[in-house]
Order: C-alpha cells, then sequence, then structure tokens
C-alpha cells in the first residue's frame, strides 16, 4: 500500500507549493510593515536610537511607526515641537 505525500486531500504537489509559496510571501510582507513594531529587540534599537538623538534622558522624545510603501521610524523632540521628526529608517540601529 502506497503512501500519499498529500494525504486524502486531493491536492497536487504543485498546489501544496504554491500556497506554500503565497503563505510565506505573505508573512514575509506582514513582517515587513509590521515586524520592527512586534519584535521586541527592533522596538527597543529604535527607542534608544531616538532618545540618543534627543539627548539621551527619555522624557523628551515621541517615536512613531509610518506604514506605506517605505515603513520607516520617525523620532521628534517634543521638547522642541518646530523641528521635524528624524527619520530613522526600517531597521533604526538594530543589531
Amino acid at each position: 500500500m502506497g503512501v500519499s505525500v498529500t494525504g486524502s486531500t486531493g491536492w497536487s504537489m504543485a498546489t501544496i507549493r504554491t500556497v506554500s509559496v503565497l503563505g510565506g510571501a505573505a508573512v514575509g510582507v506582514l513582517f515587513y510593515l509590521f515586524g520592527p513594531v512586534l519584535t521586541p529587540a527592533l522596538h527597543a534599537a529604535a527607542l534608544s536610537s531616538c532618545n540618543e538623538h534627543t539627548g539621551g534622558d527619555f522624557r523628551n522624545f515621541s517615536l512613531q511607526w509610518v506604514t506605506g510603501a517605505a515603513p520607516h521610524w520617525n523620532c521628534w523632540d517634543t521638547s522642541d515641537p518646530a523641528r521635524p521628526p528624524v527619520d530613522l529608517g526600517w531597521w533604526a540601529g538594530g543589531s
């Protein structure tokens, strides 16, 4: 008696491969858009980078994740609201 890789679903290997690739691509896109906010290490790196940028006292900065075609961190000094925000990029100094 033979054993089927696809089980009794009736799916072909090509269908399973296509669904796997599409699922992996969806996970990759979602991580690109929302990963740095949800990943503690990347979020902590952005907080640290923003704190350094604004003087290092952990009181006078605001950090925002901007989602779009090129998602990035925005950091600005709340003690000087006239200054424009600084784009920290996607990675924001994470190691």
